[in-house]
């Protein structure tokens, strides 16, 4: 048996080299700890420790990623605040959030993409990892962050080009069977042009002799008839813009003693505030009352109620200022060739607010408008049209009467019918309206030019124009346009 001295050696010793493995396997744990550390501190992701409650800890990457100062202002940071309201698929930040913390600890990986934000509330993409274990005796998350924003860029790029390519694709098919029919076409014209070229030329030549003629004559007959509208129209639309530019004016006046009044408040705010910062609370009071005194003195209620009123009403008289400068604008290209597409009900109303003077005060306009096509035309032409027939409606009418303007569209045209309640056209005049220079109005008050010339204009866009009159009982004209609009360039 061994003696209790032997017994006593043998567990120093055993204690010895159990000491002694556990001195390695602490030093091992201290290297160990040291690489983790060197990792957690040298990646060049975001890494931060977590539970449901905050943050633990956050590597210097975390720190720069989302913009704090010191790990101490990182650490006391709601998880909450690095993410904006909502995520970009709808979802509440704070419940989404708390959904994926959830589904971390549960399965103790989970990987997700999330837009967070910075302290200066800038918002990138990143790619999560958590990553749950058990670190001081309490389950714990490891959250690794990469910000994706340059990926995502790139992936955008990527689909752009991609569309932009499959577009360009697409046109140069449609490129490559257009030049195909274009070039049969050209083919198949020089054929005919082959038998017929003499002949062509020969014609052009005295067509455009002919053209030349008739577009001076043109322009001279559309220049005449315009500055004669326009010599009619010209004291009803300086009474039209004096309407509403005198009330503007009254209104600036009335703003100028408010902004007056506004800059006294201001005085007082001024002393109000040096007052309090002084902490000089006699000069405080004493402010206070002068305040509500200048308050109760100049009615600052009623002015602030008052100013709305005033800038509504200025603006309103603005509008038609600008509304009528445009329509005189309109009128005055109408002899220009430019083809647009244009809404006729559009052209009607421009028409309506330039001449209202000629109206207002013996006719009750009545608009049926329909809902009709856009049309290819020349719309400064078309607005001379439409002035002729309602001034000459107006005219037609002694004192009291209606004037009634109908827009609709049937499968092939577009619809214009004005009627008034005038005094009618005996029926041997009927025939010769449209003839130029024809006019049963007093010398002076008309050139006979006016329908002639809207007859023309009609017919250039392929339309027709008819009358339908009984004296005593008012007249009616109707405009028929096609709906496809003008073809080319032409004249009246």
């Amino acid at each position: 048996m061994r003696t209790q001295r032997e017994e006593t050696v043998r567990t120093i010793q055993e204690l010895e080299r159990e000491l002694s493995s556990l001195r390695e396997e602490v030093q091992k744990a201290r290297e160990n700890e040291a690489k983790a550390r060197a990792i957690y501190e040298g990646t060049s992701d975001a890494v931060m420790l977590a539970t449901e409650q905050g943050f633990l800890d956050g590597n210097p990457r975390a720190l720069k990623m989302y913009g704090f100062a010191s790990k101490e202002e990182f650490i006391h940071t709601h998880p909450g605040n690095l993410s904006p309201p909502t995520q970009p698929d709808g979802r509440d930040s704070l419940t989404a959030s708390l959904e994926e913390i959830r589904t971390g600890f549960e399965k103790g990986t989970h990987r997700f993409e999330w837009v967070h934000k910075r302290a200066n509330g800038e918002t990138f993409p990143a790619e999560v990892l958590l990553t749950a274990f058990d670190y001081g005796g309490r389950r714990v998350l490891q959250a690794t962050v990469q910000d994706i924003t340059e990926r995502k860029q790139a992936e955008a790029k990527e689909k752009k080009f991609l569309r932009e390519l499959d577009a360009l694709n697409r046109r140069l098919k449609e490129h490559e069977e257009q030049l195909v029919r274009a070039n049969e076409q050209l083919r198949q014209e020089i054929t005919e042009r082959e038998f017929t070229q003499q002949n062509l030329e020969k014609s052009l030549s005295e067509l455009e002799e002919i053209h030349a003629v008739l577009k001076e004559n043109q322009a001279q007959l559309l220049q005449s008839e315009k500055m004669a509208s326009l010599g009619q129209l010209a004291a009803g639309v300086a009474h039209e813009i004096n309407n509403p530019t005198s009330f503007i004016m009254s209104n600036l006046g009335t703003l100028t003693q408010y902004v007056g009044a506004f800059k006294q408040l201001l005085s007082f705010l001024d002393m109000l505030e040096e007052s309090v910062r002084s902490a000089d609370h006699p000069r405080q009071q004493t402010v206070m009352e002068q305040i509500r005194a200048f308050r109760t003195k100049e009615d600052l209620p009623f002015i602030l109620n008052d100013v709305d009123s005033l800038l509504k009403e200025s603006l309103d008289g603005a509008r038609r200022v600008k509304e009528i400068v445009l329509g005189l604008k309109s009128f005055a290209h109408i002899d220009e060739a430019e083809i647009a597409e244009v809404d006729l009900n559009e052209s009607l109303n421009t028409t309506l607010k330039l001449i209202w003077n000629e109206l207002k005060y013996k006719c009750q306009v009545h608009k049926k408008f329909g809902g009709i096509p856009r049309i290819r035309s020349y719309p400064g032409q078309l607005n001379q049209v439409f002035m002729n027939l309602l001034v000459n409606a107006a005219q037609a009418i002694p004192e009291k009467g209606e004037i009634t303007i109908e827009t609709s569209a049937t499968p092939e045209h577009v619809l214009i019918r004005i009627s008034d309640t005038g005094c009618g056209i005996p029926p041997e005049n009927l025939p010769k309206l449209f003839t130029p220079f024809f006019t049963t109005k007093p010398v002076g008050k008309g050139t006979g030019l006016g329908l002639s010339i809207s007859y023309g204009i009609v017919k250039k866009h392929d339309g027709t124009i008819n009358v339908e009159s009984r004296a005593g009982q008012g007249t009616t004209f109707t405009i028929l346009l096609p709906r496809t609009g003008v073809k080319e360039d032409g004249f009246v």
